[in-house]
């Protein structure tokens, strides 16, 4: 495996992290070279969104309230670990009702990683960190329709 973590910036995260990553990953990887492509959204500031994805996540009437209302809630949210952050996603989803799990996780996991699947997305705001989850957010807002009146 060192040939394809060596490839990262593994030395940012602790062993612990290090593991819940390789944890959260693993159950798609076929062979040990796709854990590159599984993880690349681990490491770096910045994050690629897909053009498809900027259109058809990124593009919806809702993405644009939903990151921003993530925005306000983050600074307060408990990132202590997985579980913490994962009770906050769902408090958010309940707020955010009439929305769909969907339209609210979907934007907030194609922000942060430029993926609408991967790592449970709890433990991937929690491996990111604080500022970068913030900076990928703020990024991606300007992929998003500005409301009109």
């Amino acid at each position: 495996m060192a040939p394809y973590i060596n490839l990262m910036e593994w030395g940012q995260y602790q062993p612990e992290q290090q593991a819940v990553l390789l944890d959260a990953v693993r159950e798609p990887l076929v062979t040990l070279a796709d854990i590159t492509d599984a993880t690349t959204y681990f490491f770096g500031t910045d994050v690629t969104i897909p053009n498809d994805l900027q259109q058809a996540v990124l593009g919806e009437s809702s993405a644009r309230m939903v990151l921003e209302q993530f925005l306000s809630e983050w600074p307060q949210w408990d990132k202590t670990n997985p579980d913490a952050l994962r009770a906050d996603l769902k408090a958010m989803m309940k707020a955010l009702k009439p929305l769909k799990p969907k339209q609210v996780m979907f934007p907030i996991r194609t922000a942060t990683t430029g993926r609408t699947s991967g790592a449970d997305l709890a433990t991937a705001l929690w491996l990111l960190g604080t500022q970068r989850v913030q900076h990928r957010v703020e990024q991606a807002l300007a992929y998003c329709p500005v409301a009109t009146a």
